[in-house]
């Protein structure tokens, strides 16, 4: 049984697209050529890291999935009208948490987070020359458990996320990313207490090698907040580009990790494996 759902882990995170060519009929095929077929793929990007994780306890076990798609086509003439409009994009991120102990495998919750938003990552600036890249990210977001009854949250907030990249893309850089944001209603319950208004992102590594990254978060009342710190590193250097993902370590310390447990404090210890990062 633990073979299987391992097995139907792997399947979520492997690419579909060659799989789905094959299966064209020949009628499929005459109506693709009408569509030019990159012309939806080519504004398909990462958003946030794509995972799965191991708890060291089975019963805490997380995986994550997310996109993110840029509505028009950069490149063709029509879009120049419209070219303020080329960095806004809609995302998606699921972030599920797996009861892999228990005989059923229950999920314990999920969090469903769509969003659109603006985002350009290199905006030209030559006040402070120590600031290698400085990019920008605002938008709209939801997150919601899917649940109904007392077991039923949400959050709509709209938010600012400047991101300041210090040293060269290349080599070992740090990038600094505040995050501030307001809510757009009246959250479920009092979450605004331990989850707070603002967060800060710090990450070091190189593109190529080891990451590191730390999420802080301060939460209204006194005493809540939460640290995530996640390492990973490039499988392909160690197994000479054999395997194509990541070794990742994830430590949560806080509260405010799930929506249904928002005002519990847990500290939990995850490794697994990212295809995105």
């Amino acid at each position: 049984m633990r073979f299987l759902r391992l097995f139907f882990i792997l399947m979520m995170l492997v690419p579909v697209s060659g799989i789905a060519d094959e299966s064209v009929t020949d009628s499929a095929a005459e109506n693709q050529q009408r569509v030019r077929p990159d012309l939806f793929e080519g504004n398909l990007f990462g958003n946030e890291p794509v995972y799965f994780l191991f708890g060291s306890d089975p019963i805490h076990s997380k995986f994550q999935l997310s996109f993110k798609y840029r509505f028009l086509n950069i490149g063709e003439s029509s879009v120049n009208r419209w070219d303020k409009l080329e960095n806004l994009y809609f995302g998606y991120t699921q972030t599920s948490y797996w009861d892999l102990e228990s005989s059923s495998a229950p999920f314990v919750d999920s969090s469903y987070k769509p969003e659109i938003f603006f985002y350009c990552s290199d905006i030209p600036q030559h006040w402070i020359p120590a600031i290698e890249r400085l990019g920008l990210q605002a938008g709209f977001h939801h997150e919601s458990n899917g649940r109904d009854g007392d077991a039923s949250r949400e959050v709509n907030i709209f938010y600012i996320k400047p991101m300041f990249t210090f040293g060269d893309l290349n080599e070992y850089h740090f990038i600094l990313s505040p995050k501030v944001w307001v809510h757009l209603g009246s959250p479920s319950e009092n979450i605004e207490d331990y989850r707070g208004f603002f967060d800060l992102g710090l990450a070091y590594g190189k593109k190529d090698g080891f990451f590191g990254t730390a999420n802080l978060r301060k939460g209204v009342s006194s005493g809540r907040g939460s640290i995530q710190m996640d390492f990973t590193y490039p499988m392909n250097k160690m197994f000479t580009g054999i395997l194509n993902f990541y070794l990742q370590a994830q430590i949560y310390s806080g509260y405010g990790e799930t929506l249904l447990y928002y005002d519990q404090r847990y500290t939990f210890y995850r490794i697994g494996f990212a295809v995105y990062r």
